[in-house]
């Protein structure tokens, strides 16, 4: 999704906020922060997204569907905006709700979607010293 669409569609969200990309820029920071946290990926934040580090993408946010940025992103942006701001106090719970509830959605839709190139780091280590101590041992007892 193009930037320009994710930031009016954040201002649509605060109910016709005007607010800039770079006012908005902390707000979907942390909601990409939230989805690599939930899904153990490595989406660049907003931050990280120039025309510099990604040319081929840019302005285009386009590292997973449109529909999580929708519903997703641009409710986590809200979110965070009303929590910061006095004026939202009576938004912040609601929208607060709303977001953690599509932020379980796209964990427990997506997860097994997302491209390799973008998946923190899932498979554990053993030494090859500690694996040739441990394939010796066979196990005589139950300790449970």
């Amino acid at each position: 999704m193009n930037l320009q669409e994710i930031v009016r569609r954040v201002n649509l969200r605060l109910a016709g906020e005007q607010l800039t990309f770079s006012q908005l820029r902390v707000f979907l920071d942390d909601t990409i922060f939230d989805i690599n946290t939930r899904l153990n990926t490595m989406f660049p934040s907003f931050s990280e997204f120039t025309n510099d580090t990604f040319p081929e993408n840019y302005p285009n946010y386009n590292f997973f569907p449109d529909k999580y940025i929708h519903n997703v992103v641009t409710l986590g942006a809200a979110s965070k905006f009303y929590t910061s701001d006095e004026e939202g106090i009576e938004s912040a719970p609601k929208y607060g709700q709303d977001y953690a509830r599509n932020l379980f959605y796209m964990e427990r839709d997506y997860s097994q979607q997302i491209p390799e190139e973008w998946q923190a780091n899932r498979q554990g280590y053993i030494d090859d010293t500690l694996e040739k101590h441990i394939s010796g041992f066979k196990i005589t007892q139950n300790f449970w």
